[in-house]
C-alpha cells in the first residue's frame, strides 16, 4: 500500500514519528510539502512571508494540480484551504483522497475578522471547503465538536473520522512526573503559537492582579498575541517570575518539558469548534498537568475532563484561574496526581504508534473500496 501525504509545510516530530510508525507497520509513506519546518520559523520580514506565501499558495498546489504523484491513497491537509479540493479534482477516480482538517475555512478567516460571513469571498472557499468534504473518499477531524460544526456547516463526508493529533512520546518515556522537591516552584510553560485563535487576555488581567508568588511562568512562544502579551507585561509588571524566551530547539525543548509541571493551553472564545491545539498532547506525553482556558463545550475541555488531567477555566474567569492555581494546581498531591493522569493517557492513547494505528485502520478500509 502506498500512502502519499500531502501539506504545504512539513510536519513537526510528531509527524514524522507517525510516518515512521506507519513505515513500521508495512505502509510505503511518502511526505510533499513545500517548505521545510525551520524554514518556515526562519522567515521574517515582508520578503521572507511574501516567499512562504508564493511557496504555499501559489507552487505548491500547481505541482500537485500537474503531478500529485502515484499513491492508493492521497492525504491533503487544509493548508492550505484549498488543497484537498484542487487534490480530488486532480484525481478523479485515479486514487482515494483523504481530507485532514487542520484548521478550517473561511470559518478561520471570519473569526479572525479578515472577512465577512457571507461575503462573495467566504461563499467562494466556503465552495472550496464543501466539495472537499462531501466528495473526498474519508474527512478526517481533530475532534468531535470539530468534526459536528464542519458536517453541520458544509454537509456530511463519505466517511468522516476522528484522529488526534498525538505526539511523540519517546523521548519522554522513561521520565514519569516525580513529587515536587521542598521549596520547588510551581512551573508553568507555554510552548508554541499564541495567535488569534488563543487566548491571552485572561492570563494578562491575573498578571496585573498578581500572580500567586509560589509559580514560574515560561513562554517559549511566537505569534502576535505573544509579541503583545510579552510588551503589555513588560510594561507594566516586574517579570521576576515571568520569561519570555521564544522558540526552544530540539534538545532544549526536550529539557524543558521534562523540567516543566503544568502546561498552559488557551482556545479564545469562538475558536472551539475550529482549532484543537495540538500541544496539548505533547504537554501530556511528558507528563504535565493541563490549564485548560477555553469554552467549557471545546475539544480541549472535553479531553481535560475525560482523563482528569488538569483544570479547565472559562475564558476571562479571572477568580477561577486564580483558585485553580492558588488552591489546587499548587496543592502538591493533587498536583503529581493530575500530572500521572496526563501521562499515562498521553503514553498510551496519543503516542505516535497508536495514532498511526488509527491512520493504518483508515487505510485499510478504504482500500477494499471499490470506486
Amino acid at each position: 500500500m502506498r500512502v502519499n501525504f500531502l501539506n504545504s509545510v512539513e510536519g513537526g516530530t510528531y509527524w514524522k514519528g507517525i510516518l515512521e510508525e506507519l513505515a513500521n507497520q508495512g505502509v510505503e509513506v511518502s511526505d510533499s510539502f513545500a517548505v521545510g519546518e525551520d524554514t518556515y520559523r526562519k522567515r521574517r520580514g515582508r520578503l521572507g512571508k511574501w516567499m512562504t506565501l508564493w511557496s504555499m499558495y501559489l507552487r505548491y498546489p500547481f505541482r500537485i494540480l500537474v503531478s500529485p504523484g502515484k499513491s492508493d491513497i492521497h492525504t491533503a491537509t487544509t493548508n492550505p484551504f484549498f488543497l484537498p479540493s484542487v487534490l480530488r479534482f486532480r484525481l478523479g477516480r485515479r486514487s482515494h483522497s483523504i481530507m485532514l482538517v487542520y484548521d478550517l475555512f473561511p470559518d478561520a478567516l471570519e473569526l479572525s475578522c479578515a472577512m465577512r460571513k457571507g461575503s462573495l469571498s467566504s461563499k467562494i472557499i466556503g465552495a472550496s471547503t464543501q466539495y472537499a468534504v462531501r466528495n473526498c473518499s474519508a474527512t478526517v477531524f481533530l475532534g468531535d465538536i470539530l468534526k459536528k460544526h464542519a458536517e453541520s456547516r458544509y454537509g456530511k463526508s463519505k466517511r468522516s473520522v476522528v484522529i488526534h493529533v498525538g505526539a511523540d512520546a519517546r523521548p519522554f518515556a522513561d521520565f514519569p512526573p516525580r513529587s515536587l522537591k521542598q521549596q520547588e516552584k510551581v512551573r508553568i510553560g507555554y510552548c508554541g503559537n499564541l495567535g488569534r485563535a488563543h487566548d491571552s487576555e485572561t492570563v494578562f488581567d491575573l498578571f496585573s492582579a498578581g500572580s500567586p508568588a509560589n509559580l514560574e511562568w515560561r513562554f517559549h512562544s511566537f505569534g502576535p498575541k505573544y509579541e503583545s502579551l510579552k510588551l503589555q507585561l513588560s510594561k507594566a509588571l516586574n517579570l521576576e517570575n515571568i520569561r519570555f524566551d521564544g522558540p526552544l530547539p530540539g534538545k532544549e525543548w526536550n529539557d524543558f518539558m521534562r523540567q516543566t509541571h503544568i502546561a498552559l493551553v488557551t482556545v479564545e472564545s469562538g475558536w472551539e469548534n475550529v482549532v484543537m491545539p495540538s500541544k496539548t498532547y505533547s504537554a501530556m506525553v511528558a507528563g504535565q498537568a493541563i490549564l485548560a482556558i477555553c469554552p467549557s463545550k471545546s475539544d480541549l475541555a472535553e479531553l481535560v475532563r475525560k482523563h482528569d488531567c488538569g483544570w479547565v477555566v472559562p475564558v476571562g474567569d479571572v477568580d477561577r484561574l486564580r483558585q485553580v492555581l492558588t488552591n489546587e494546581a499548587s496543592d502538591c498531591e493533587t498536583l503529581l496526581l493530575k500530572r500521572q493522569n496526563a501521562f499515562d493517557a498521553g503514553q498510551n492513547h496519543y503516542n505516535c504508534s497508536v495514532i498511526a494505528k488509527q491512520w493504518k485502520q483508515l487505510f485499510d478500509e478504504l482500500v477494499t473500496e471499490v470506486f
